[in-house]
């Protein structure tokens, strides 16, 4: 069920990321928040908030697999490589990818 919370979840169970149609082929955490971004075999990059997997808080899309993603130390930014070469940087706030 997409709405439960991630708390009421069995340690076996796997966790299911809504807004990924594609294999996660890549994840990184927010050292300062707790944010996590998951990018996908189409190219989809999701932002996700602690506790709250029942939906992203913020999106964006590149070209090829997504490869690597990685946080800056102050948790503004996120680096994206592809496996078209690309090396994308996303600023990140609250409420906003850019």
């Amino acid at each position: 069920d997409r709405d439960r919370d991630d708390r009421d979840r069995d340690d076996d169970e796997p966790i299911r990321l809504v807004g990924h149609d594609q294999v996660i082929t890549a994840l990184a955490a927010s050292p300062t928040d707790g944010l996590i971004a998951s990018g996908d075999a189409e190219g989809r990059i999701r932002i996700w908030a602690p506790g709250r997997l029942d939906a992203p808080i913020g999106s964006l899309s590149a070209d090829g697999v997504v490869l690597a993603l990685a946080w800056r130390r102050d948790g503004r930014s996120l680096a994206v490589s592809t496996s078209d070469g690309s090396l994308l940087t996303a600023h990140v706030r609250p409420g906003a990818v850019v």
